[in-house]
């Protein structure tokens, strides 16, 4: 099981997946340090795991952690949002359920993005849901997501994570710890300084977000080939941010600089998830 989730989280998804009566549609929610999008992965695999606790070592453990499982699919914003033509994808792929597994699993980590038409095409299927497939949603709050398909799903609130567990699943992948980081005003916030190199041509934070959109793309276009590229860039972006918050704490500015950070350390650890680092990257610049 991730070792990211808080407790919490993880006992409520082990008691559901082996329950009996598994629900067709649930609304994972909760803000940055609670890792939702972790806890969908994490309770995917316990829904397809042969013996319901993700043991990470049975068939359907395997291909999920390879990204072969023919049964699942994950819907992520064209640009800034899920438009009705992804639904409508979806839709032709699992009217006949799963091939090889109890469920066929589909997931959509960031339901806020779904525009009004999408929504509304998913509405009607969770309407009338088709047999052994489950829905997987994700938003920061039950309030992002429209109330018609929050009626239709069940809602299970992801607890913010320790900074011991962060601190420690960081560590195991090759990030330091630093005290410096430890008066940070999120849990979450708890990552550590990379000793890496970036080059030269790669921009600063500043200069991403004096840009407009477009422009930060451009700015950033060759970091999208290289995963580790990315992965240093957002933590050096951190490293600004979190030296803007120690300079001018009490400035009525520093509300949207915790924000920008919470949205790059969470997706530090969403970044390993994503095949596509250019489309991750692009995703987290239109955000910022």
């Amino acid at each position: 099981m991730n070792p990211v989730l808080s407790q919490a989280t993880i006992d409520r998804l082990r008691q559901i997946a082996s329950g009996s009566a598994v629900s067709h549609c649930y609304l994972l929610t909760g803000p940055a340090g609670s890792f939702r999008n972790d806890a969908i992965q994490a309770f995917e695999q316990l829904l397809h795991c042969s013996h319901k606790s993700g043991c990470g070592t049975c068939i359907p453990c395997k291909l999920l952690q390879t990204d072969n499982d023919p049964d699942t699919i994950t819907l992520i914003a064209d640009g800034a949002s899920i438009k009705i033509d992804a639904i409508r994808d979806m839709l032709d792929r699992i009217k006949y359920g799963p091939t090889s597994n109890s469920f066929f699993t589909v997931k959509i980590p960031d339901a806020q993005t779904l525009t009004t038409q999408a929504a509304n095409a998913l509405l009607k299927t969770l309407e009338s849901p088709p047999e052994r497939v489950i829905f997987l949603l994700g938003a920061p709050s039950r309030a992002a997501v429209l109330t018609t398909i929050t009626s239709r799903s069940q809602v299970i609130p992801c607890a913010i994570s320790s900074p011991e567990q962060i601190t420690a699943y960081l560590a195991s992948i090759g990030f330091a710890h630093n005290d410096t980081w430890q008066a940070a005003p999120n849990a979450a916030l708890m990552a550590s300084k990379s000793g890496a190199k970036l080059p030269d041509w790669v921009p600063t934070l500043d200069d991403v977000l004096n840009a407009p959109p477009a422009q930060r793309i451009i700015l950033t276009h060759p970091l999208g080939k290289s995963k580790d590229l990315v992965l240093i860039c957002m933590v050096k972006w951190i490293e600004e941010l979190w030296q803007t918050v120690q300079k001018k704490p009490a400035d009525p500015a520093v509300s949207q600089t915790i924000r920008r950070l919470d949205l790059l350390v969470e997706n530090i650890l969403q970044l390993r998830y994503n095949l596509n680092p250019r489309l991750h990257l692009d995703q987290i610049l239109l955000s910022l």
